[in-house]
């Protein structure tokens, strides 16, 4: 992958950045990542301890989304003024200090020191602050590659971007799984001194990219902006079909095989991770080699995406049920980079923040809805959330499949 930012020459770019510098901001994301997905192999035991439902856990996330909707945006503008790193830095310092609040929340709330109803008020004004000061870290990453790519290779440069969320994925659950066996909030505390850790590394040693800057007063970009509101629709689709599963995943799993509290984060411990690695492997082996053009990205991911959640709502057995989590993270991990290179190509070059910022919103507004969804939904019957991510699969298909980038600029087909 050449270091070169839209507009700039190859020299420009590898002189704002050193070696070190990518490999430490993805250890960052990975760090993110992997302290975001345990808690969904973790979290739905903990909340049944406190005494809390399903509905409860899903409206935790789906609040916190809302504020992290709101926030994303905002830090993808000021990455645009103050650059990339120190929103990562901060991000994750923030992180770590609201993970370690939350985790003492639950354990108050787990071992009756404070009531139910109180400790879920607490897990909803932390977990929302959480997402306020963290809410930098994906679209300063990404654009962050935007700045060091050219555009015909900034499919690969996102697609990395991708990987690293992917790996740390894997590790969560994994990590979630392993630790949990020394009490179910081990792996949160462990994560936000990680997360701490990577930040403290990225603040000292990564150096910022250089930008290109047109010298053209910064309009505001908007979700509605024609460019790039077919992207974040497609987005929306796409993360409320993982938000569904991701909360849903743990009840479904104790419920349909009996699990134990330990056994069901194990499970579902390897059920996301799956879900994860097939995302690494999309991301990092495919799409990260830079060579298929994001409609491509696009139309295959959709069809592999369709195929797999239908596998999941027909899978009677655990194993089954795990593989076809790992054929949905296959679809996701095209969909993903193909998504954000596109609306990134859509945009000009002293725009890249903005646009993974509005693109990031489209993500974060997935999970105010698709909590409540999925877990609203699985109180009536556990089959209904699966229903409705077929639906929004279809539909995320039919828009892929009318989509094409020519010519820098994302048009339709």
């Amino acid at each position: 992958m050449e270091e070169a930012g839209a507009g700039n020459t190859a020299e420009e770019g590898r002189r704002g950045t050193s070696r070190a510098s990518v490999p430490l901001i993805l250890l960052g994301l990975m760090t993110f990542a992997m302290g975001q997905t345990l808690l969904f192999a973790v979290g739905g035991p903990i909340v049944r301890e406190i005494g809390l439902s399903e509905l409860h856990m899903g409206s935790i996330i789906s609040l916190s989304a809302v504020a992290y909707t709101i926030a994303v945006p905002v830090w993808g503008r000021l990455s645009d003024r103050l650059g990339r790193v120190r929103p990562i830095a901060w991000g994750l310092t923030g992180y770590a200090l609201t993970s370690l609040a939350f985790a003492g929340a639950m354990e108050a709330g787990m071992t009756g020191a404070v009531l139910p109803l109180t400790a879920f008020g607490m897990l909803i004004g932390i977990r929302m602050t959480l997402s306020l000061a963290s809410g930098g870290i994906q679209p300063s990453a990404t654009a962050y590659m935007a700045d060091i790519t050219k555009v015909e290779n900034r499919s690969g440069g996102v697609a990395l971007v991708g990987a690293a969320f992917g790996f740390g994925s894997v590790a969560g659950p994994l990590f979630g799984g392993l630790l949990s066996s020394f009490g179910l909030l081990v792996p949160i505390y462990a994560s936000a001194v990680l997360a701490l850790m990577a930040a403290s590394v990225i603040g000292l040693f990564v150096k910022e990219p250089v930008r290109a800057d047109t010298g053209e007063p910064k309009a505001k970009l908007k979700a509605f902006d024609a460019r790039i509101l077919p992207y974040v629709l497609m987005v929306l689709l796409l993360y409320v079909v993982v938000a569904i599963l991701q909360q849903t995943s743990a009840f479904y799993f104790q419920d349909m095989f009996s699990l134990t509290s330990a056994e069901t984060a194990r499970n579902v411990g390897y059920a996301i991770g799956a879900l994860a690695v097939g995302m690494l492997l999309a991301q990092g082996v495919v799409a990260g080699r830079g060579r298929l053009a994001p409609p491509v990205l696009l139309r295959a991911g959709s069809v592999i995406y369709l195929a797999a959640l239908v596998a999941i709502s027909l899978a009677a057995d655990i194993w089954p049920l795990v593989a076809a989590y790992g054929a949905l993270g296959v679809g996701a991990g095209l969909l993903t980079p193909g998504i954000m290179s596109s609306a990134s190509i859509a945009v000009s070059a002293d725009e890249q923040g903005a646009v993974a910022g509005v693109v990031g919103a489209g993500m974060g507004a997935a999970y105010i809805f698709g909590p409540v969804l999925g877990t609203g939904l699985y109180e009536l019957d556990p089959k209904y959330p699966f229903m409705l991510t077929i639906a929004l699969a279809a539909l995320l298909l039919l828009a892929a499949w009318r989509r094409r980038v020519a010519s820098g600029v994302a048009a339709p087909a």
